[in-house]
C-alpha cells in the first residue's frame, strides 16, 4: 500500500493488449495504483524485431519486480489462456505472499458445480468486485446484479441492496428486491448473481419481470443458469410470489431456452425501443 491505495501488478500474455487497458482503467477506477507491461509485443507488430532473447528475459525480470513492489497480482487470463511466463509469474507471486486475483475463473473445469443461493455480505467483497471486473472487461450486461456496475464501492452496493430488501427502506423508483449470489459449493467460488422483485411495476409488468440474472463468461454453457433459475424459484415461494414472470430479449434463445426449461409458457411479445421482449409466466401454485 502506498497511502491508502493498493498497488495491483496486471500479469498475462501481451497479446490481451484490448484487456490490460481496460483492466487498468477499471482498477484505477477503484482506487488502485496499476502497474501494467512496458510493451504490447504480442499485440504491435512495430515491436517484433526490437524485442530479442535478451531483452525478453530482462522484461521477465521487471516484470517479478514489479510483482515485489505490488500487494497484489491480477492475472489477464483470456478465455482461460495463460502462457509460460505468466504461469512463473503467478507462481512466484504465491510464493512471496502476495494475492493473485484473475480476469476468468482459473478453476474451470467441464463439471457443472452445486449451486446455492446465499446473500452477500462482506466475505465475498473481494469475489464480488472481480465478478464486476470480468463483466466490465468483457463488455457484458450485468443483468441481476442490482446496480453493481454503477456502485463506487461494495460498501455502497451492500448498503443499497439492504435497503431495497423491505417496502419501508426501498430506495426511490425502486421495487422491494432481493438480490442473492450463487455460489458453488465445493469452494465457494461466485458463479453468477439473480435479483427477485418483490412486486412488479408497471415497467416490469412489461419488460423487466420478476427475475433478472447474469453468469460470468468464464461458467457459461453450463447449465448455471437453469440451476440459478430453479434455485430462484424456490425463494419466490417463499417471498410469498405464486406466479413469476420473467422476460428475454427476442434474439437471446439461451435465455429463453433456461425459462422454458424451468416450466415456463410463453405469453407475448412486445416492442420495447431497444428490441422486442418476449415475456413468459410460470405458475408456483
Amino acid at each position: 500500500m502506498i497511502g491508502k491505495y493498493k498497488i495491483i501488478t496486471l500479469c498475462g500474455s501481451t497479446k490481451f493488449k484490448d484487456e490490460f487497458l481496460k483492466a487498468q482503467k477499471q482498477l484505477t477506477l477503484e482506487g488502485n495504483i496499476v502497474i501494467s507491461v512496458g510493451f504490447f509485443e504480442h499485440a504491435d507488430s512495430e515491436f517484433e524485431n526490437i524485442i530479442t532473447p535478451k531483452i525478453k528475459t530482462m522484461f521477465d525480470d521487471m516484470h517479478k519486480r514489479k510483482i515485489d513492489m505490488s500487494d497484489e497480482v491480477y492475472v489477464i487470463n483470456k478465455n482461460g489462456y495463460i502462457g509460460e511466463s505468466t504461469k512463473s509469474e503467478i507462481e512466484y507471486a504465491i510464493d512471496i505472499g502476495k494475492t493473485v486475483n484473475y480476469l476468468e475463473n482459473p478453476n474451470v473445469g467441464n463439471d457443472m458445480a452445486t449451486l446455492k443461493l446465499i446473500l452477500p455480505t462482506g466475505k465475498y467483497k473481494d469475489e464480488i468486485m472481480n465478478y464486476k471486473r470480468e463483466f466490465i472487461i468483457n463488455n457484458d450486461s450485468m443483468d441481476g446484479t442490482s446496480g453493481l456496475r454503477n456502485a463506487k464501492s461494495f460498501e455502497e452496493w451492500h448498503s443499497a441492496i439492504l435497503d431495497n430488501l423491505n417496502e419501508e427502506t426501498v430506495r426511490e423508483g425502486l421495487v422491494p428486491a432481493t438480490t442473492y449470489i450463487a455460489i458453488s459449493t465445493d469452494d465457494e467460488r461466485l458463479i453468477g448473481m439473480i435479483d427477485i422483485r418483490h412486486r412488479l411495476n408497471d415497467y416490469l409488468l412489461n419488460y423487466g419481470g420478476h427475475i433478472g440474472y447474469s453468469v460470468r463468461k468464464s461458467e457459461r454453457k453450463k447449465g448455471y443458469a437453469t440451476e440459478m433459475l430453479k434455485l430462484a424459484l424456490i425463494e419466490c415461494r417463499r417471498l410469498g410470489i405464486t406466479k413469476v414472470l420473467l422476460t428475454c430479449h427476442k434474439d437471446n434463445t439461451a435465455s429463453a431456452k433456461t425459462i422454458i426449461k424451468n416450466g415456463a409458457s410463453f405469453e407475448n411479445e412486445v416492442q420495447e425501443e431497444v428490441g422486442i421482449t418476449q415475456r413468459y409466466w410460470i405458475n408456483l401454485n
